[in-house]
């Protein structure tokens, strides 16, 4: 892919469009910005206005991401004709460059309260509960990934939360082959482990009612943590 075509939504003035992103587009497109606010800015330049006005085309190496945001709305903006948009957004008083990551447990509860649906908030709390009693001396820490959270100092689970698709995106330690056991049970709950980056195993958890299984998932991974630890086993 050597571009990326934009459905505009609305237009907000000269060279300022809102468009939709999906979630893993905007993460993708935003990776590595630590500007945040509420909607994701991105600039563009050397871009083409398509089907009458209503899209955008530009090539990869010409979009430029300024801010990373929550909404599923982004902004969308011309740098062609005037570069200076892009910091007086930037500069705007809700976007804060200086925003620190948040650490602790509650964070994270907190995080899951606001933004997923009650069920699914419920036993995603209870989730991080669970966590807890497994690494009674441990916490979550937000990455540098926005609403990613990795239990310190054992890393064998991340939850990051995902209002746009109202999931959880949760990694666990280990290939995905070590939880072939869970293959059937996942099935059964539409949890779909797929092998990820580092020796690690992901999978979207929608469904409020697959607890148990997130539950055997997690403590499986803390198994297999503590048996390279302490075995060298894997």
């Amino acid at each position: 892919m050597t571009s990326i075509t934009f459905e505009i939504d609305r237009p907000l003035g000269d060279g300022i469009w809102i468009t939709k992103l999906e979630t893993v587009t905007a993460d993708i497109l935003t990776t590595g910005v630590d500007v945040r606010a509420n909607r994701t800015v991105i600039g563009l330049r050397n871009f083409k206005l398509e089907q009458g006005g209503t899209a955008i085309t530009a090539p990869l190496q010409a979009i430029v991401p300024l801010v990373s945001g929550g909404d599923v709305e982004a902004v969308l903006l011309d740098l062609d004709s005037d570069g200076k948009i892009a910091s007086s957004i930037a500069s705007h008083r809700n976007v804060s460059s200086t925003e620190k990551p948040r650490v602790g447990d509650s964070s994270l509860t907190q995080l899951i309260t606001d933004n997923l649906p009650e069920q699914l908030a419920e036993e995603a709390n209870n989730l991080v509960r669970h966590v807890r009693v497994l690494t009674p001396t441990g916490q979550f820490e937000e990455t540098k990934q926005r609403r990613k959270f990795v239990n310190r100092p054992e890393n064998f689970v991340t939850l990051k939360v995902q209002p746009r698709t109202e999931d959880i995106r949760i990694t666990v330690y280990g290939d995905v082959m070590f939880y072939d056991e869970f293959s059937d049970l996942a099935e059964e709950h539409n949890i779909d482990l797929k092998k990820d980056q580092n020796g690690y195993t992901g999978f979207k958890w929608s469904e409020p009612k697959a607890i148990e299984a997130v539950k055997g998932i997690v403590e499986n991974a803390k198994f297999l943590k503590e048996t390279r630890a302490n075995r060298n086993y894997c």
